[in-house]
């Protein structure tokens, strides 16, 4: 008898985590909760929150998870989401090709991308991004990049790292936790093969502050952590791989110190290579730009932020002291910095922005511009009164002139993205046109 099939809605999705979960009526009154949805069960495609999908339903000692997932939801114009990997990107020229097996089943070739789709973050070949494309008039075009992973995954051998913490058991089915005194070194399913990623779901007071599950029908093997704090969950079904993609028999590695352990590694996905970093963490010194998108009853708060999205998959929480000393409401334009507490990532420095302010005109010098990666920042006394930080330049902006370091330009500032980036850029006396020294 063949499996019934649902149809549902995704009710969340992390794409850097590579799994989400499915709210469907008719499975719930079934399985009685909401349906575990994996990354590698997507077969390429992407997904967001809000989107239809029909599927089937297996049953573990974890809960109900998907498999033969379909998604059902298609964009204005034929436009879709999609997993792939920049295959090859031209600096010089500011565009590229992604290839997704998804896409390609669509479109019967790789997608074309120009380098303003990814925002603030430098293209770089092998690239693991989530994407949307359509069919243009010369072919499939890529938009809306979001960068899940550096090429060659995430980090090198591991190092210091371990679990940390005294252990518990997580709040869910999904967060599983352990307890014990943690351990070091090369972890289990370290660098060196062993046979899966144990870890599960950012959960409850086991490793590293976090927990980490037993793995998905029963992984066999422990990721790395981050400082003994954070900690990284693994694959499913002890080989398959991070988010059903990134490597086979490989394992994430011990932790090293605040990076990524291990590598990905073996046969599935994409290869491990020499490593890499992923998305990178904020530090606290970055500045960024959102408008506050909800305040509950108790206070708590929501930024929205394009570059945040970007690295963590969701909007950026705010506790309800640093609103009360903003002094902020829903809808308001605001600069923030990002601090991670015991909970996670959170909202500090919290300022109103006038956005209207922000469109002049500023006068400063070049700070730094490297010509290979093709960016730099910018120095002004009078943006970095407004924005609390040097100014992103990247050459897409210079209209064909390059600049180096204590060349004098004027610019407008775009702080919609997340982050102040310099548009609109005329070069002073120093401003040098291709070619000339």
């Amino acid at each position: 008898m063949a499996a019934p099939t649902y149809v549902g809605t995704v009710n969340s999705f992390n794409p850097h985590k590579g799994w989400g979960f499915i709210e469907s009526a008719d499975a719930k009154n079934l399985y009685g909760s909401d349906v575990f949805l994996m990354k590698n069960d997507l077969n390429s495609f992407g997904v967001s929150r809000g989107d239809q999908v029909s599927f089937n339903v297996t049953q573990s000692d974890k809960g109900p998870r998907a498999t033969n997932v379909k998604v059902l939801t298609v964009g204005p114009d034929g436009l879709q989401s999609f997993f792939g990997e920049l295959r090859s990107f031209n600096g010089e020229k500011g565009f590229g090709f992604i290839t997704s097996p998804a896409s390609e089943s669509i479109f019967s070739k790789d997608c074309f991308v120009l380098a303003g789709e990814f925002g603030d973050v430098y293209p770089e070949q092998g690239m693991h991004v989530q994407f949307k494309a359509k069919m243009g008039e010369r072919g499939p075009v890529a938009s809306e990049v979001r960068v899940l992973g550096q090429p060659g995954g995430f980090g090198g051998k591991g190092g210091q790292g371990g679990f940390g913490g005294k252990g518990g058991f997580g709040m869910s089915q999904w967060d599983g936790g352990f307890g014990g005194k943690g351990f070091g070194g090369k972890g289990f399913g370290g660098f060196d093969g062993g046979k899966g990623f144990g870890g599960g779901f950012d959960g409850g007071k086991g490793f590293g502050g976090k927990g980490f599950g037993g793995g998905f029908d029963g992984g066999k093997g422990f990721g790395g952590g981050f400082d003994g704090g954070k900690g990284f969950g693994g694959g499913f079904d002890g080989g398959k791989g991070f988010g059903g993609g990134f490597g086979g028999k490989g394992g994430f590695g011990g932790g090293y110190d605040g990076g990524f352990g291990g590598g990905f590694g073996g046969k599935g996905g994409f290869d491990g290579g020499k490593g890499g970093w992923g998305p990178s963490e904020p530090k606290e010194s970055d500045v960024f730009f959102g408008t506050v998108k909800s305040v509950n009853e108790k206070g708590f708060a929501h930024i929205a932020c394009q570059s945040i999205e970007k690295i963590y998959g969701r909007d950026m929480f705010a506790h309800r002291t640093s609103i009360e000393e903003a002094n902020v409401q829903p809808g308001q334009p605001v600069s923030f910095s990002v601090s991670m507490g015991p909970k996670g990532p959170h909202a500090v420095n919290i300022q109103p922005f006038d956005e209207q302010s922000a469109g002049q005109v500023f006068v400063g010098q070049v700070k730094t511009f490297n010509e290979t990666k093709g960016w730099g920042f910018i120095n002004s006394p009078a943006a970095m009164q407004m924005f609390k930080s040097d100014i992103f330049l990247h050459k897409n902006e210079l209209n064909g002139k390059t600049v180096s370091m204590g060349d004098q330009v004027s610019f407008t500032v775009d702080a919609t993205g997340g982050r102040a980036s310099a548009k609109n850029i005329s070069t002073g006396a120093g401003g040098r046109a291709p070619g000339r020294n």
